[in-house]
């Protein structure tokens, strides 16, 4: 195969939902290109280098050219185009004999970013030639064929060494024309009809009736995008069966235009059969769904699924008990018999957390708790005069453990002393932190309370990742992952936070010598905290923000964001561009830690500032708060209170797809999880590859910083309304005894 270049072809709505969010994206791409490609010339004179403030006007037939740029002789090029209510992006990454598709292919990933669902569609064309073929048709191939509705496409488009100028034409350009190759047009319209899948598929899977909910859709007759109550069905189907009807119509046209202007077509059908057979069977679903509607007034359910092949949705189980409800639950603490409201009581280390997440997880669910309603009491080991003060001034009382000849952890397994006559009736527990004083609270001092025991890590996930330690890390892994399901045993519930620890208890659950566990809650930790959202980016010295208790580095990813760092800082930034503040670092190994850092990122653009791990809440808040992007790039994260802090201050963040944040991100708003989970392999062979998605994930971010942050504040807005801490509470404040009685989860 030889001649191997790589075009790629991104088409964004610009009458959608979202769809204000996709000129700023695409100039960031464009701005991507020019910096890594090095381009800067013109492609043709009347075509700007830049994308305008303004997007012309759409033409009333084709394309109508945006901007166009390439690299000194003309090797690369992009060009921006407006095709009706879509915004075009092509990128060319010329053949030259040094050049390779695996190679090209990353260049291109690296200009385009993530994409989302709510992109109409993207196609990449690996373009070849090979010298053995034949003279006429070229190959279309599609080697990884995925779902139906899938909005990335990646295709094979090969001929012969004679084929330039017809190669070109079916991929770039005909005749150094800036206008939409017909071919190109194709492709654009059957992202159109993935796209609408992908419409239907939120169509279909709410019943229908008077809900309130609203579907979007493509309106017929030129009405552009709309929406549709689901109260109407039958409507909003046939508005789809009309938009797929038109599309496909336009794309076997330009289809045609392509084989009647350059002459020749593919040989392979493969590709173009595929697409007719999806389009035969969504035409004939939405039919069926249509007829089901005028007859039985509600819209199909798992008709989307139904193709061969495709993936059927996991059966209902109305016995299982809720994981974490999509809507805020109001949390009321139940009344206890004598009329006063439930008592609790929490057993931690600390207040403040010096120590980690896991305090910082305590404070504001006991905050939720007492805003409830509930009466609630915390025993520490001790506390300080500002510690106090800030649990008094949220309802909450502190108590001390520790007395002379009495301290450290051991202190807490004495019985607390609360005010007379004041008995808990639930008693809350830290996995094997705190967990065995409040087992010994609830079991030894106070018999009546119910005991809820909280799942904050996974040791087999985290144990491994750690520094060596000098012991068979197996062994201690397996050990403590007996001693966290020993602290299960004898609870009321088992409350894992977040979904990973939920999805490691339910795979548990029930095999030998586990079928004694109690039931399972899973608690997400509320986005409505109490930080004032920013309002964008400071001035001044752009600043990352990477914070964690860094006695194990390793764990928390510091190498991958440094070697992303390294890579993702722009050609020829002068000294200082960037500032990498690292908070986190075990007392008197700041310097260590420091030279660890600049060796790993090796880029004089970058300064690194190391800061030891404190509770000052201020220093935190301002920390996070002059960031323009907190990264969590963590091997084992079994949640990551640090990124939802950021979240929740409305900063721009990248999660690990391997934390419980990044899995509930994911689950909640899947289509934004694409823009701020990153994947972690975890290994240290594949610490390269890791780098280099990072470093992906960074530039989307950094290229575009007010974006970045506009994208932040509509994250942290919807997932406040979805995951609070009072759902948190109230799924606590319902396992109360109350008349003797467990409330229902």
């Amino acid at each position: 195969m030889t001649e191997q270049e790589v075009v790629a072809h991104v088409f964004a709505p610009l009458d959608a939902p979202r769809a204000d969010v996709w000129p700023t994206a695409v100039r960031v791409m464009w701005q991507r290109f020019r910096a890594l490609q090095g381009a800067n010339q013109p492609v043709w004179a009347t075509a700007p280098t830049e994308i305008p403030e303004v997007l012309p006007d759409a033409a009333l037939h084709g394309s109508v050219t945006v901007a166009a740029v390439q690299s000194p002789g003309g090797l690369d090029q992009a060009i921006v185009r407006r095709h009706g209510a879509v915004l075009n992006l092509s990128l060319l990454l010329g053949a030259r004999e040094d050049r390779a598709w695996p190679e090209l292919e990353q260049r291109a990933a690296d200009v385009l970013g993530p994409l989302d669902a709510s992109c109409l569609g993207a196609v990449v064309l690996l373009v070849g030639k090979q010298p053995g073929g034949a003279v006429g048709g070229l190959d279309l191939l599609e080697p990884e064929r995925e779902d139906d509705d899938r909005y990335l496409r990646r295709l094979l488009l090969l001929g012969h060494p004679e084929q330039d100028a017809f190669l070109g034409a079916w991929a770039w350009s005909a005749d150094s024309s800036a206008e939409m190759p017909p071919f190109v047009s194709y492709l654009m319209h059957m992202a159109a009809v993935r796209h609408q899948l992908r419409v239907h598929k939120r169509l279909s899977s709410i019943d229908g009736g008077d809900t309130g909910l609203r579907a979007l859709v493509r309106l017929p007759y030129g009405g552009g995008i709309g929406e549709l109550p689901l109260g109407d069905p039958a409507r909003a189907l046939r508005a789809l069966r009309h938009t797929v009807d038109v599309t496909w119509t336009n794309a076997r046209l330009a289809l045609r235009r392509s084989r009647e202007a350059h002459g020749g077509d593919v040989t392979d059908t493969d590709v173009l059969d595929d697409d007719r057979e999806v389009v035969d069977w969504f035409v004939q679903l939405l039919e069926d769904g249509i007829t089901r509607v005028e007859t039985t007034d509600s819209l199909p359910v798992t008709e989307t699924a139904e193709r061969q092949g495709a993936r059927q949705p996991p059966p209902d189980n109305d016995e299982s008990e809720p994981s974490a409800e999509l809507a805020p639950v109001a949390a009321t603490a139940p009344t206890r018999p004598d009329g006063c409201p439930v008592r609790v009581l929490a057993v931690t280390d600390e207040w403040f957390p010096a120590h980690g997440g896991l305090t910082a997880f305590n404070r504001g669910l006991c905050l939720a708790l007492t805003a409830a309603g509930a009466e609630v009491h915390v025993l520490v080991e001790n506390f300080t005069a500002r510690e106090q003060a800030d649990a008094e001034e949220h309802g909450v009382r502190l108590l001390a453990a520790a007395r002379p000849g009495r301290t450290g952890r051991q202190s807490l397994m004495r019985r607390a002393e609360l005010p007379e006559g004041v008995v808990p009736d639930l008693v809350i527990g830290h996995g094997r932190v705190s967990g065995p004083a409040a087992q010994a609270q609830a079991e030894d001092h106070f018999r009546g309370a119910r005991r809820l025991h909280f799942l904050h890590v996974e040791p087999d996930q985290a144990e491994w990742s750690k520094e060596d330690e000098g012991d068979d890390v197996g062994a201690r892994a397996e050990a403590l992952t007996e001693l966290e399901f020993d602290l299960c045993r004898g609870a009321a519930r088992i409350m894992p936070v977040g979904p990973r620890l939920e999805e490691l208890l339910e795979r548990e659950r029930g095999l030998p010598g586990y079928r004694d566990l109690p039931p399972i809650q899973r608690i997400d930790p509320g986005f409505d905290g109490e930080a004032d959202p920013v309002d964008g980016p400071r001035s001044g010295r752009t600043q990352i923000l990477f914070m964690g208790r860094l006695k194990d580095a390793q764990l928390k990813g510091l190498d991958i964001a440094c070697r992303a760092l390294e890579k993702a800082v722009p050609p020829r930034s002068g000294p200082g561009h960037w500032e990498l503040l690292v908070r986190g670092a075990p007392e008197n190994t700041s310097r260590s830690l420091s030279e660890y850092a600049k060796d790993l990122i090796g880029h004089p653009a970058i300064d690194v500032k190391v800061r030891t791990y404190t509770e000052d809440q201020e220093k935190i808040r301002r920390d996070v708060r002059r960031a323009s992007l907190v990264l969590m790039p963590s091997r084992a994260e079994a949640f990551g209170l640090v990124a939802l802090e950021a979240i929740v201050a409305g900063v721009p963040v990248l999660v690990s797809g391997r934390s419980g944040l990044g899995m509930l991100l994911r689950e909640i708003l899947p289509a934004e999880a694409e823009q701020v989970v990153v994947d972690v392999d975890g290994y240290e062979k594949r610490l390269a590859a890791d780098a280099a998605a990072w470093e992906r994930a960074i530039n989307s971010v950094m290229f575009d910083r007010p974006s970045a942050f506009a994208r932040a504040a509509r994250l942290r807005e919807a997932m406040a309304e979805r995951v609070t801490w009072g759902t948190a509470a109230a799924h606590v404040l319902r396992c109360a005894e109350v008349d003797g009685r467990p409330q229902e989860s």
